[in-house]
């Protein structure tokens, strides 16, 4: 996985031990370089803290990168737990211009699919695109990459 999202109720009182539980399970299936390197957590139902507590909370969050206090029910902090994993995600990905000729919808489809269109212009004959693709997935589309004048 690239990303390991632990979601938890961080307004239950056992929430630290959950955590831990939580953390034991990972690391029994293998994956203690992520629990090494931070695991993401999002920090749920913070709308049910006392004020002070939340407050407090929010403070923290702005010292860590892996903790995302957000409520599921007035959408707080969701945005921004978001734009995180959107970030994550595509850290590693690589900028192509690409030159698919029209008639190839199912290249198009793929890309689509696997990779986040940042530019496109059709032609009569093209359709031209700058897309984000992550490095896994570049083999698909190098064929149609437009060479640099």
């Amino acid at each position: 996985a690239d990303i390991i999202v632990h979601v938890r109720d961080y307004s239950h009182p056992d929430t630290k031990a959950q955590k831990e539980d939580v953390e034991s399970v990972l690391s029994g299936l293998g994956v203690q370089e992520q629990l090494e390197n931070g695991l993401t957590e999002v920090l749920n139902k913070i709308d049910l803290l006392e004020t002070d507590e939340k407050i407090g909370l929010l403070k923290q969050k702005k010292r860590s990168a892996t903790e995302w206090p957000v409520s599921s029910v007035t959408g707080e902090g969701i945005h921004d737990f978001l734009n995180h994993i959107e970030k994550e995600l595509s850290k590693n990905n690589q900028l192509l211009d690409l030159s698919i000729p029209i008639e190839r919808g199912d290249i198009l489809a793929l890309v689509y699919r696997k990779g986040q269109i940042l530019e496109r212009k059709d032609t009569t004959k093209k359709i031209n695109l700058t897309i984000s693709v992550s490095e896994k997935e570049l083999h698909f589309f190098k064929p149609f990459e437009r060479k640099k004048k």
